[in-house]
């Protein structure tokens, strides 16, 4: 039954993403310059295709000294008339003040007619990519002097899941900080995969007891920022009443904190560096679920004791925002703090929001908005999703905007200041398809 209802589901999303990938200005459609009349072009199933454009993996030449190289999903391998995919390489380099594609990089092979589901990178050495319709996982490990990727061996691995495909970012997939293991919800089968990484090979295996059956419907995931716990959020739409939380043994084996569940209804969460706290969102947004929630949710975790893990809202929880936060991308450590970006679709469903930043206190668990925030306009473009690279220095946002040749798919590097400051003194780089990407640093 729960299958079925996945499947349902599954399919209603599917065909919300056709209407929202067709409909001018909608998520997903141009959000720089609305109201120019053109129109967005309708994508794949799945709204991962047709982004047009494809200016962005053209060129040569590397950068001098990348600060980081991104990955990205290019499901027509570069032409619209292939059956095979490819992740597509690109560098951005600060001190060239570049972002361009790799030269001299060789794209490895994807399907090119799976959308995907989520794309990985752990410790700077390897990335994986989740393909659902054809049951796939692929791994590479990463040439930290050329940004070449090679295939790791015995990859790609056949492994059923049921994951959604969806035109934004999840956290179906995550791992711990220090990439020693792998997370995977299966929302289909109500449990969670777990695999040991080998740090030397980036091979994957299953742990003890591995996969884990849960007394709920998982969804999106995320541990601490210590790797000590892990925490799952219902993968009901945007609709929750409650997250779980799990303890994560010492070989990766996972048990159900007696506290669980925790009274919340958010969607998504991201765990602060510090391992003292979890900030939410509800992801619930006018344009999509009917209704705005203008908050973000902190969640202190107990450190020590009988009751290690559990979570209670921090002092000053929830704190309003400005606009309804749809998805959040949570910084690194860095020696200026912690910075949390919040990404929201308008209430008029024809673009998105400007990106709203808070600092964390990581001693109360407050949430402080950043000095000019929200960031919007001139080069700052703002989109569904954003990801930090290790450094914490570099945000990129993934956008689609008006461009002379139609609908383009764009991710735009964002200069994080020391008081959190957004700018965007690099062009960004124009993709080929839509699809799932990761940055990382050499």
């Amino acid at each position: 039954m729960k299958n079925l209802v996945r499947a349902l589901m599954g399919l209603l999303m599917l065909l919300a993403a056709i209407v929202l990938s067709s409909c001018t200005g909608a998520p997903g459609c141009p959000q720089n310059g609305f109201g120019s009349g053109t129109p967005c072009t309708p994508g794949t199933p799945g709204g991962f295709g047709g982004g047009g454009g494809g200016g962005g993996v053209g060129g040569g030449g590397s950068n001098a000294t990348p600060a980081a190289f991104v990955y990205a999903v290019d499901q027509n391998g570069g032409s619209t008339s292939s059956t095979s995919g490819t992740i597509d390489g690109f560098d951005l380099s600060t001190s060239a003040v570049t972002f361009k594609a790799l030269g001299g990089y060789t794209a490895p092979t994807i399907p090119g007619v799976d959308p995907g589901v989520a794309m990985i990178v752990v410790n700077k050495k390897y990335v994986y990519a989740f393909f659902e319709l054809t049951e796939q996982v692929f791994g590479w490990s990463i040439d930290p002097s050329s940004g070449n990727l090679k295939t790791l061996a015995g990859f790609p691995l056949t492994l059923q899941l049921n994951l959604p495909i969806v035109t934004f970012n999840q956290y179906n997939v995550t791992t711990d900080p220090g990439g020693n293991f792998m997370f995977i919800s299966d929302s289909g089968a109500n449990s969670i995969l777990v695999y040991a990484i080998s740090s030397s090979t980036g091979a994957l295996t299953a742990v003890p007891g591995s996969p884990f059956a849960t007394p709920f419907e998982p969804g999106n995931v995320t541990t601490d920022g210590l790797g000590r716990f892990l925490y799952v959020c219902l993968a009901t739409d945007h609709q929750g009443t409650e997250f779980f939380g799990y303890t994560i043994g010492a070989n990766g084996a996972l048990t159900l904190m007696p506290s669980s569940p925790f009274a919340a209804n958010v969607w998504q969460l991201q765990g602060d560096a510090s391992g003292r706290y979890l900030i939410g969102t509800s992801g619930n947004t006018k344009s999509l679920t009917t209704i705005d929630d203008n908050h973000l949710y902190v969640f202190a975790i107990q450190q020590s004791g009988a009751t290690a893990g559990a979570v209670a809202p921090a002092a000053g929880s929830p704190v309003s925002t400005q606009f309804s936060p749809f998805t959040i991308a949570m910084q690194p450590a860095t020696s200026n703090g912690e910075f949390v970006y919040s990404f929201s679709i308008n209430d008029t469903n024809t673009g998105f929001n400007s990106i709203e930043g808070y600092q964390l206190n990581t001693n109360t668990g407050a949430l402080a908005a950043i000095t000019g925030s929200p960031f919007g306009g001139g080069a700052i473009q703002p989109g569904k999703w954003g990801q930090f690279d290790q450094s914490g220095a570099n945000l990129l946002v993934y956008s689609t905007v008006n461009g002379s040749g139609g609908t383009l798919t764009q991710l735009i590097p964002l200069s994080v200041a020391s008081d959190g400051t957004l700018t965007a003194p690099i062009a960004p780089v124009t993709l080929t398809t839509q699809g799932y990407w990761v940055v990382t640093d050499p």
